[in-house]
């Protein structure tokens, strides 16, 4: 299946509402200029400071594949001997890693509209010895807003600080290609995480963003599912969050990061160009942090506790008293107890054959004495 944008294959946007006047008058219909090989999409403004590469993970944990994004079917005249890369670079518009709709729809367009909606926060983090590489970039996920949450219908027009105009179909692939950053060497990654203040419902297209973006169970540590597991059994969800699987609520709700990064890849058989995602546990995180947040929210059901018997030799000292106890109390209840055995009608004298019922005397008895 051949998908009209990257890592959309069962959502299809198509932004009918683009201007075509009065903004693309203003801007040069040069894919080069728009964006260079050297530029930053996600440059912080001069009075940011990057954070340091100090703070990056230790690369322990593998990558595990996610998922796979159909671009396009290779034509005849593209050798076999091309590599990914060479491929992009043929087919992309330079500095880009897709077709845009527009030239100046570039990686800083869609980084604007998810920074004018306040709906996530992206820093680049550069190695410290060697400041212009950027290493990675953090993101961090404040809100995704729903079409209700829009405001207004899907296809209206707003307008950036830039003056270019998007619309909710912009802000729906800005979800997509906000990730299309990569450099030369395809090294590039991204660390995910959901704001501590992230309270957002989540719009439905979301769990399709999630099953290419988001984490893999693979990844998840035998420790965090367990809590997911005692989350799910625990936890009373509205009925519109039914729809979203249980790790993703989880994950949102306890704020639990991950690492994702992609790459390009040819099937020479079906000749089809994809862009593949993969995934990997963030190995600093401390899980150890969540665990009393968890049973904070949800606490375990608490049982009495049962003494186990005691084999000590007072034990045996207190069963003895018991016994004395009991043989005085026996004593004083046979002299205010008379027993007389019933009369049978049928025989005069009992058989030695017939074995004598025990009676109620000789039963307390057999209790006291050992």
């Amino acid at each position: 299946m051949i998908t009209p944008y990257p890592g959309l294959s069962p959502i299809p946007v198509v932004n009918r509402f683009s201007p075509l006047r009065s903004t693309l008058s203003q801007i040069r219909p040069n894919y080069q200029f728009a964006l260079t090989s050297s530029y930053d999409p996600f440059q912080l403004p001069p009075t940011a400071t990057p954070i340091s590469s100090s703070t990056f993970y230790p690369k322990t944990s593998p990558y595990i594949f996610k998922s796979t994004a159909n671009l396009f079917i290779l034509e005849p005249h593209v050798s076999v001997s091309m590599s990914p890369a060479l491929i992009a670079q043929n087919h992309f518009p330079p500095g880009f890693h897709y077709l845009p709709h527009s030239p100046y729809k570039s990686l800083k367009f869609y980084r604007e509209i998810l920074h004018e909606t306040n709906s996530v926060d992206i820093k680049p983090i550069r190695d410290k010895t060697d400041p212009q590489k950027i290493i990675y970039h953090s993101l961090y996920i404040y809100q995704v807003l729903s079409q209700k949450s829009w405001g207004a219908h899907p296809y209206e027009l707003r307008t950036l600080p830039s003056k270019l105009q998007y619309n909710y179909a912009d802000y729906v692939e800005s979800w997509y290609y906000i990730f299309l950053h990569q450099t030369p060497d395809f090294t590039h990654s991204r660390f995910i995480n959901f704001d501590s203040k992230f309270r957002s419902e989540l719009p439905y297209w979301f769990l399709h963003w999630w099953d290419t973006h988001g984490p893999k169970s693979d990844i998840i540590p035998p420790q965090i599912t367990e809590l997911i597991t005692y989350f799910s059994s625990k936890a009373k969800f509205p009925e519109r969050d039914l729809f979203f699987p249980t790790p993703l609520l989880f994950f949102t709700r306890y704020k639990i990061p991950w690492i994702m990064k992609w790459s390009y890849n040819v099937n020479w058989e079906t000749r089809i160009f994809s862009r593949q995602f993969y995934v990997k546990w963030w190995d600093r995180f401390e899980v150890h942090r969540i665990v009393e947040y968890i049973y904070r929210d949800f606490p375990k059901p608490e049982f009495p506790k049962h003494e186990p018997e005691s084999t000590s030799p007072h034990s045996t000292q207190t069963i003895s008293l018991l016994r004395v106890s009991l043989k005085l109390s026996y004593k004083i209840w046979l002299n205010n107890y008379s027993f007389k055995p019933p009369k049978c009608k049928t025989m005069k004298t009992m058989s030695p054959s017939h074995p004598q019922v025990a009676s109620p005397v000789s039963k307390v008895q057999a209790l006291i004495d050992p």
